[in-house]
């Protein structure tokens, strides 16, 4: 596992690593922003494009507006298995265990193919079989039986092999979104599953998910999702979304009903439209106030 800090400069949204020098692509890393004390934005971190033997591109849901901000990310690195040539060991007369030694693997190899080759004449039937397990050391071989001439050899190998790295998607599988209305049918399992029909049911604030099937052990759910940032300097251009904009036409439309009416009638005009503003307002707010909580907690 490698673990790195990468300061991040004020205004700055992407950052490269280079410099991995990995014989395989490894796995995306996690990805922690670290923020300085009473920092004023809310910034997280992910990933940009696949990562490769060289490096990545980490990307951030906003420029941070000062200095002082910094991402730690953890790699992990796949430790590949060396292959072997085949090695042959020279039986003696009475031989029944023989040790094997000094592999010095960075992790305990697969069980070894073992052949073993009869001098010419031999009477006896001898085969090979692993004693134990194997270590990053070595293993010990076990005869059947013990030869009574010499002669006797047994030929190992280790079969080639690349652990699948940690986190890495060999069959990635779509999560289809579900309802949040209808979870109960993925709570209580009565939803059914046709092909690659999984599902991702969230919480329309954002605070939980449900992923059904149920994940184990040996898969990972990726998530991929943009932020709403809700602190802003004094600076910075605030985003005009969607929700922001329809309180202000509801503002536009009350005052717009105003001009159209006589002075002595246009109270009772602009009164539906600032009691829709009122309420998309409120609700507007307590949008973004829920929001910071959920940051905060």
């Amino acid at each position: 596992m490698n673990s790195n800090a990468i300061q991040i400069p004020a205004g700055q949204a992407m950052v490269t690593v280079t410099g991995l020098g990995l014989t395989t692509a490894p796995s995306p890393p996690s990805l922690t922003v670290v923020a300085p004390p009473s920092a004023p934005d809310y910034i997280f971190a992910f990933i940009i494009g696949p990562t490769t033997t060289d490096g990545f591109t980490i990307g951030l849901s906003a420029p941070p507006s000062v200095s002082g901000y910094s991402v730690e990310w953890d790699l992990s690195i796949p430790q590949s298995v060396p292959t072997p040539t085949a090695n042959t060991i020279q039986v003696a007369a009475g031989q029944l265990l023989i040790p094997v030694t000094g592999l010095n693997l960075n992790t305990p190899p697969p069980a070894p193919t073992l052949t073993v080759t009869a001098p010419s004449g031999s009477s006896d039937s001898v085969f090979a079989y692993l004693v134990g397990s194997t270590t990053t050391d070595g293993f010990v071989i076990g005869l059947s039986a013990i030869p009574s001439v010499n002669g006797y050899t047994v030929t190992w190998s280790i079969p080639s092999t690349q652990p699948t790295p940690a986190g890495s998607l060999t069959n990635p599988v779509p999560l289809l979104p579900f309802p949040w209305k209808d979870r109960s049918a993925l709570i209580s399992g009565r939803q059914s599953i046709n092909g690659n029909s999984f599902y991702l049911c969230i919480d329309p604030y954002g605070k939980t998910f449900f992923v059904y099937p149920e994940v184990d052990d040996n898969h990972q759910v990726t998530v991929n999702w943009d932020g709403i940032r809700n602190t802003f300097a004094s600076t910075d251009c605030v985003p005009f979304d969607e929700e922001c904009a329809g309180v202000v036409a509801e503002y536009v439309n009350a005052w717009m009903a105003k001009g159209r009416n006589d002075w002595s009638t246009w109270g009772a005009a602009m009164k539906p439209a600032i009691g829709s503003y009122t309420t998309k307002l409120r609700k507007l707010f307590l949008n973004a106030q829920n929001r910071v909580q959920m940051r905060d907690a």
